[in-house]
Formats: C-alpha cells, sequence, structure tokens
C-alpha cells in the first residue's frame, strides 16, 4: 500500500496532542452522540484551535452542502458541546470552506497523514485496552478511508479497510464499507471500458473487473453468512444495491429483505427488492412483494407494471389487465420516494391532469417496529403535464424513530 504523504512536504502538520492530531477520535465521538450521519458531515475537515477557544473546522471547497447541513437544525451548537466536553472548556465553533483547490488539497493530505498516524498511533500504544484500542482503531480507519475515497483513490481505501479486518474480522461495517468501495471501483472501470471500444485500449480493466467482483462477492457472502452482524438497515440496503449492480439478484433480494426486517416501512428497500424479485424469474413469490408494494405506494407506474407481470406470469390475465388499465389511467405518481431527516421526500410527476389541479396525499409514518407514529399531508397543485415538482412531508408531531412510511390519495381519486 502506498506510504502516507511525508509531513515536511505540506503545510502545516498536526503537532503532538493537537486537535488535529485527535480528530479521528473526536469525530468517532461525535459519531456516537450526534450519528455518523452528523460525523459524515464533517468528513475531509481539518480542524484548528486558537487562543480564545475558537474551533474552526475547515471544509474541502466542495463540501458547501456539508457545511450549510452543519449549520441547521442546531447541530453546530451540538458540534461545539461535544468538543466542549471533550476538550473540558467552552468551544466557539466556525465552518470555513477551503476555497483554494491546492490549499484544500493540502488539507486533506494533511489529514490523511494525520489519520494514517493516528492508526499507526493507536497500534503501537501501550496504553490503551483493547475497547478503546479498536474504537479508534476504526474510527481512524472508517475517517481515512472516505478521504481517500473522497479523492478516487477508491482501492487505497480498500486497502485501509482490509488491513483494519485483518486485526478485526467480525467489524461487519467495516466489512461493508469495504464491499461498497469495491463496487464503486468496478463501476468506475466498467464506465472506463463502455466509453473505450478498441480492445487494445482497454488493456487490463476487463481482467481487473472479475478480479474486483470475486473480492467483492467473497465480502458479501460472509456478511449474509453472518449472525448477528450488527448492521443497520442502511448498510444492508447498500449491499442489496451492491450485489443488484453485479447481477446477483437473489442476493440482492436477500440484503434487501434484511434491510425490511430491521426497517419494513422503507419504500425504496421495498422497490429493490421487488425488482431483485422480478430478475430472477420468481413471478409467485413477486405477486406478494408487488401486491405489498402497490399497497403501500398505490401512484407508481413502474410498481403497477411489475404487479401487472406478476399477475400475467402466474396465469391470472384478468388481475393482469385491470392492473394494466389502472396503470394506463394513472393521473399522476409519486417516484424518488426516500426517507430523509424523519421526512418523507419525492417528486409528483403529472400524468394527465390539468396543471394547477389540486393533489392531496396523507402520509403514514412508521418506526423500526412497524407502529404508526404520526402522519402529514402533502398539498399541492399538479406541474405541467410531463414534468415533476419535488415535495417534503414531515409528521405533524415528529419522532425521534421515523424510519418509513406508506401514503394514500385524498385527491384526485
Amino acid at each position: 500500500m502506498p506510504e502516507g504523504p511525508a509531513p515536511a512536504s505540506f503545510g502545516p502538520q498536526p503537532r503532538s496532542g493537537s486537535l488535529a492530531e485527535k480528530w479521528p477520535e473526536v469525530l468517532g465521538l461525535i459519531g456516537e452522540r450526534l450519528g455518523n450521519g452528523t460525523a459524515g458531515l464533517l468528513n475531509g475537515s481539518v480542524p484548528s484551535e486558537t487562543a480564545s477557544g475558537t474551533v474552526t473546522i475547515e471544509l474541502p471547497a466542495g463540501a458547501a452542502m456539508q457545511k450549510q447541513m452543519c449549520q441547521t437544525n442546531g447541530r453546530s451548537e451540538q458540534i461545539a458541546q461535544v468538543l466542549g466536553d471533550y476538550l473540558g472548556r467552552n468551544v466557539r465553533l466556525e465552518l470555513r470552506l477551503v476555497e483554494s483547490d491546492s490549499l484544500r488539497e493540502a488539507y486533506l493530505a494533511d489529514a490523511i497523514w494525520g489519520f494514517r498516524e493516528a492508526a499507526a498511533a493507536t497500534r503501537r500504544s501501550e496504553t490503551l485496552n483493547e475497547e478503546q484500542r479498536r474504537d479508534f482503531s476504526a474510527s481512524a480507519t472508517t475517517n481515512l478511508g472516505q478521504i481517500l475515497a473522497y479523492q478516487d483513490r477508491l482501492l487505497e481505501a480498500a486497502e485501509v479497510h482490509e488491513q483494519y479486518l485483518t486485526e478485526y474480522p467480525d467489524d461487519a461495517q467495516a466489512r461493508s464499507r469495504l464491499a461498497s468501495l469495491l463496487v464503486m471501483r468496478i463501476n468506475e472501470l466498467r464506465d472506463s471500458v463502455q466509453q473505450t471500444q478498441d480492445p487494445v485500449e482497454q488493456g487490463d480493466p476487463p481482467a481487473h473487473i472479475d478480479s474486483l467482483e470475486a473480492r467483492v462477492l467473497k465480502q458479501y457472502g460472509e456478511l449474509l453468512a453472518m449472525e448477528g452482524l450488527g448492521l443497520e438497515a442502511d448498510e444492508y440496503h447498500e449491499m442489496g444495491i451492491g450485489l443488484y449492480q453485479l447481477d446477483k439478484f437473489e442476493e440482492a433480494a436477500m440484503a434487501f429483505r434484511k434491510a425490511l426486517e430491521l426497517q419494513p416501512y422503507r419504500p425504496q428497500s421495498f422497490e429493490l427488492l421487488a425488482h431483485s424479485v422480478y430478475a430472477v424469474e420468481d413471478y409467485d413469490a413477486l405477486v406478494t412483494v408487488a401486491e405489498q408494494l402497490v399497497d403501500r405506494y398505490p401512484n407508481d407506474v413502474s410498481s403497477l407494471a411489475l404487479l401487472a407481470n406478476a399477475y400475467r406470469e402466474t396465469e391470472r390475465p384478468e388481475e393482469a389487465l385491470e392492473v394494466f388499465e389502472r396503470r394506463e389511467a394513472l393521473p399522476f405518481q409519486l417516484v424518488e420516494l426516500d426517507l430523509r431527516g424523519g421526512a418523507a421526500s419525492g417528486s409528483v410527476e403529472n400524468l394527465n391532469l390539468e396543471p394547477g389541479t389540486p393533489i392531496e396525499v396523507e402520509f403514514t409514518f412508521y418506526d423500526n417496529a412497524g407502529n404508526v407514529i404520526g402522519s402529514g399531508r402533502l398539498s399541492i397543485d399538479a406541474p405541467q403535464e410531463g414534468e415533476r415538482s419535488s415535495f417534503r412531508v414531515s409528521p405533524e408531531a415528529p419522532a425521534a424513530e421515523t424510519s418509513g412510511f406508506t401514503y394514500r390519495v385524498v385527491q384526485p381519486t
């Protein structure tokens, strides 16, 4: 694996005991206290302190969205509180974008160096107990891998995780991230092959793709076979996407089912489960899955087509015709459904309504156990025919554990 950048080659290096040197540990604490989503917003960041107690977190120039998200919903105050608890004093937090590309690269190089040093120091430490050593090593591995991936150094990021897994082979989250990195590299190589038609110019990529696919399938196979993984629904969902992209549809369906066991009303996982079952031509199973999908998310052309095909392939022609007719008469559809920040998001696409027609949809929200925890209503005017309008609907009484939703159309019916 390539060595990290030499400290003397770049800008100011983290001093012994500085916040920058301890940053992997701090990010781990932020993830533990505020969630991995908040910690992930600080990927690629470099902290510095001033004598007045201000902590400045510098983000790469392309991270304007991450900065904005850190500054909403009280996140920056929460991050400052965690930093204050860690440093044992009050902290004033500033977030800043590093606008210069060269300066940004220098800061990223510094961060890579710092995380490599942190990982090495953790392995050498004689004062950490085994639990602390594992936690610090996992934090450094995660953050180093994310920065390398940000720089499109995907194989280096994968090697960092492989090295970590030689010490902690039972870390399912690290194994899942490793598989995702390998899939990202496979997709890059596939794009390269498609753009280069000359076999001479293609050279090694096709053979390299086969090698990477074998590596990633090994990781996914071990993950799916392990019991009590501790993986979250998001990680199973990402695993399903990776397997689906590798045309391993049966295994993808297994992963999406596991995601739905943890969060039964995830719209994306349910939709992709249906497509995976369709791809392996298990039409009896598809009838059950597609019926549930259409019951939960009724105004979707693709889902209705899946159900109609399932009925047709299981010799239920009258039901198939009924669903096809329903699909053709659909006045609008809700697409790109997702759950973000505890709210339902997506787009309304006008199929054949008069522009400006009022649309009302009632959403029901669920927790991880599948219990109803709230509702919310979408009221929107139909856009121009064939166009889409985005929406976001939150529960009337926000809940801490919103993991999915269904909807029913109020009007037009």
